[in-house]
């Protein structure tokens, strides 16, 4: 017989005629206080439990919360490693496709770098070519000549001296107006001979 405050398992559940005196021993509380009040009085055998799952033996054993069984533990497991053998195939596919945009970009830019150092040759290749149209077009004056000349009609116009580079390319150190005067006073003695005074008259004056 269950205690006082107890109630037949068989009340609440059938089961088949195998477990009949299995169930005759067992029985169910309301709440956890009846069963830690009534556990004490239970004959070898008997056990009780509640609409939680909880459990108190005869020999003095409490299980407080129900545990799954095995075949669920085992269910639960087995759907965990579906779910995780799934995400482990969308990683791999996205690593696959990352390794494949990775070298395309990767040989984007080899390509891009390819087309820059062209580009740059055409460029030097374009200004040498310019740079010698220049040259040819300018014939052998040097650069800058046409500054200095301009620059040398600016001061003859406001009447300031004459440098050297003034001269041009084919002046030379000697010319100017005070070389032009040494160059007359430098005359050969065969010159100041022909252009000494004529000789006076023997005459007397009036013949």
């Amino acid at each position: 017989m269950l205690p006082d405050g107890a109630r037949p398992l068989t009340e609440a559940m059938t089961a088949p005629p195998a477990l009949a005196r299995s169930l005759a021993l067992a029985g169910w509380v309301e709440n956890e206080e009846a069963g830690r009040r009534l556990q004490p009085s239970l004959v070898p055998g008997q056990r009780l439990v509640d609409r939680q799952g909880r459990m108190w033996r005869w020999d003095g054993f409490t299980r407080m919360a129900p545990r799954p069984s095995s075949a669920a533990e085992h269910l639960r497991h087995r759907n965990r490693l579906a779910v995780l053998a799934n995400e482990i195939a969308g990683v791999e596919e996205a690593d696959q496709t990352a390794g494949q945009n990775a070298a395309a970009s990767v040989a984007d830019r080899r390509q891009a770098a390819e087309a820059e150092r062209l580009a740059r040759a055409e460029l030097r290749t374009a200004e040498a070519a310019a740079a010698a149209a220049r040259h040819c077009r300018g014939g052998d004056r040097p650069p800058g000549g046409n500054r200095r000349g301009a620059s040398c009609r600016r001061r003859r116009r406001s009447g300031g001296a004459r440098d050297r580079s003034c001269r041009g390319p084919g002046a030379s150190r000697g010319d100017g107006p005070r070389s032009w005067r040494r160059s007359r006073n430098r005359r050969s003695p065969a010159e100041h001979s022909t252009r000494r005074a004529p000789p006076r008259s023997s005459a007397p004056p009036g013949e």
